[in-house]
């Protein structure tokens, strides 16, 4: 950045100083239970974290456009401008990962989420636990005020000591539980009164019988004109995901390439799909002709190689993985980045029930879900007084 814009140089040192400040802190700290010399000796160390909060009192009212304005180069005001499209974000939302992806604690597995959730299935299977597959629940059974167990496909009943759902929360809370166990605070999420839902999201998909190992893995560029969405949404720019970088997503000289725009308009493909699905299909095909020939246009004549498509709108979101309105990762966070989350393991006046997922804190993503995982599991161990213990497994 300083080779583009030496004369800003003050303003990019004061981000790139803030992203080797958070490198000297574990995020989010782990706070295992320890004896009582060594819980007093890390108390004392973690005093060290306010210098991580003064950092982010400082940034609290920074976000990408408002950073822009303090940027003399007009490239670089403009590429943070634009660095989540039309969205204005908390450059905190930023800079974090940027610090984690430089110490190598976090980024991208090869193979993809699959690959990721096939890692996690292993290991769980290591350890003892079951899974039941393509056994979709229907509802959490309750008697008295306490979960008893899972009622599911061809009205099977499957009784347990407890109850996690991972799943999503407004299903698990007001289908799964029929609503029965909320407070004002959950039917203000309800409404949208305290978070927002992330964004959903239209994703092109295109398996390309060309080699584009010469090109960017990932770009954002202005379009001479517009693409005007179905569901109201404007799109000036076009995003370019190209998966050259994980020799599983395509054969040799072959490439995986996914073109994406956000939206907050995800009620209108779920309502298409479900009252008109002829329109609904209609309208992605439209959509899809349209980004084809826009892709054509930016990678340089490859509409005749395309030799495999896949178009998910926030319908097919909502269908595989049934995020309430196609989330991709729960509640957008807050202006607030350092409140504490609204959303609690438990449910009012309901035992032996738990949440624990992306939608455990706002952000959400696998990071939020694994954290909230991990934090569940020590509540349970203190409730039944048993010592919480870790183990490297042999992945």
């Amino acid at each position: 950045m300083l080779d583009l814009a030496p004369e800003d140089e003050f303003q990019i040192k004061r981000l790139t100083n803030s992203i080797r400040t958070m490198q000297e802190f574990d995020l989010p700290p782990v706070l295992d239970d320890l004896p009582f010399i060594q819980s007093t000796i890390r108390g004392i160390k973690m005093a060290r974290y306010l210098k991580f909060l003064y950092l982010l009192y400082q940034w609290r009212n920074d976000t990408n456009r408002t950073f822009a304005k303090k940027l003399n180069n007009a490239f670089l005001r403009e590429s943070f401008e634009l660095l989540y499209d039309d969205q204005e974000v908390n450059m905190v939302v930023m800079t974090m990962p940027l610090a984690s992806f430089d110490k190598k604690s976090a980024g991208y597995p090869i193979g993809g989420s699959m690959q990721f959730a096939k890692y996690l299935e292993e290991s769980y299977l290591q350890l003892g636990g079951k899974i039941h597959y393509n056994t979709p629940v229907k509802k959490i059974i309750t008697e008295n005020n306490t979960a008893k167990g899972l009622l599911v496909r061809n009205n099977v009943s499957h009784y347990s000591d407890a109850i996690i759902s991972a799943a999503d929360w407004n299903w698990t809370i007001f289908d799964a539980l029929d609503g029965k166990y909320t407070d004002k605070k959950i039917l203000e999420l309800k409404e949208l009164k305290k978070l927002k839902v992330f964004y959903s999201v239209l994703q092109f998909s295109f398996g390309i019988n060309k080699d584009l190992s010469d090109q960017p893995h990932f770009s954002r560029f202005p379009l001479k004109t517009p693409v005007h969405c179905p569901d109201g949404t404007k799109h000036e720019r076009l995003e370019v995901h190209v998966y050259n970088y994980d020799p599983t997503f395509a054969p040799k000289g072959k490439t995986s390439v996914v073109v994406s725009f956000y939206t907050e308009h995800a009620d209108f493909w779920i309502d298409l799909r479900k009252n008109n699905r002829p329109k609904y299909r209609e309208a992605k095909k439209e959509m899809l002709e349209t980004i084809t020939n826009l892709l054509d246009e930016r990678l340089g004549g490859i509409k005749d190689q395309i030799e495999e498509v896949d178009f998910a709108t926030p319908a097919t979101y909502l269908r595989y993985t049934n995020n309430w309105k196609g989330s991709t990762q729960g509640w957008l966070p807050s202006e607030n980045l350092i409140a504490l989350s609204p959303i609690k393991f438990t449910l009012p006046n309901l035992a032996n029930f738990y949440m624990a997922s992306h939608w455990n804190q706002p952000g959400g993503g696998l990071p939020i879900a694994i954290s909230a995982g991990r934090d569940l599991t020590k509540k349970i161990c203190k409730e039944q007084k048993k010592k919480f213990t870790t183990k490297k497994t042999s992945l």
